[in-house]
């Protein structure tokens, strides 16, 4: 499969997948806000839920400046600017 701008949003099963993956990420800031994991254990939850594969391509997420791209194998492409959540300051 080629990698195409938007595929994300026109995709609901990879939707669904890009939402479990948000959750994942929110219950591990929530977690490490509230002390009950640390920053090694945050980190890779988010690594875990940051690379989604779904069609034959890996989809990855940037959770710091919120941009999802795709890789399939031969090109990465930019798909979408998106908001994830993040750690409290």
């Amino acid at each position: 499969m080629t990698v195409e701008p938007g595929t994300a949003t026109t995709d609901p099963d990879l939707g669904h997948a890009l939402a479990a993956a948000a959750n994942a990420v929110e219950n591990a800031v929530n977690e490490l806000n509230a002390g009950t994991i640390d920053e090694h254990v945050f980190q890779a939850r988010c690594l875990e839920a940051g690379i989604i594969k779904h069609d034959g391509v890996a989809y990855i997420w940037d959770w710091v400046n919120g941009m999802l791209y795709g890789y399939d194998g031969l090109q990465l492409v930019t798909l979408e600017s998106t908001r994830a959540p993040t750690p409290e300051a």
